[in-house]
């Protein structure tokens, strides 16, 4: 049976984690809300849904997150490139 790992919320961002930011700055930026902008702020880049297993138990899917992580290196390559040219 395959699939993908779930992280939690500590394993995500911070200082050592894929999203190497803050918890303000996670949660401002990368994490999506209902009736919020989709996309992480000056990108179309999708932002984490988490999943809520309890009130104090969130998850991301790492395949997700990973995923953001490649697709800002995607955007800054593809600019840099722009930028050469």
């Amino acid at each position: 049976m395959g699939g993908t790992k779930l992280l939690r919320v500590s394993q995500i961002y911070g200082r050592g984690n894929p999203i190497p930011v803050g918890k303000t700055e996670f949660y401002k930026n990368f994490v999506h809300r209902p009736g919020g902008d989709p996309c992480i702020p000056n990108t179309d880049i999708p932002r984490l849904r988490l999943v809520n297993l309890s009130p104090h138990v969130r998850f991301g899917f790492e395949d997700e997150v990973y995923a953001i992580g490649d697709a800002l290196r995607a955007r800054r390559d593809a600019k840099l490139a722009g930028e050469a040219a």
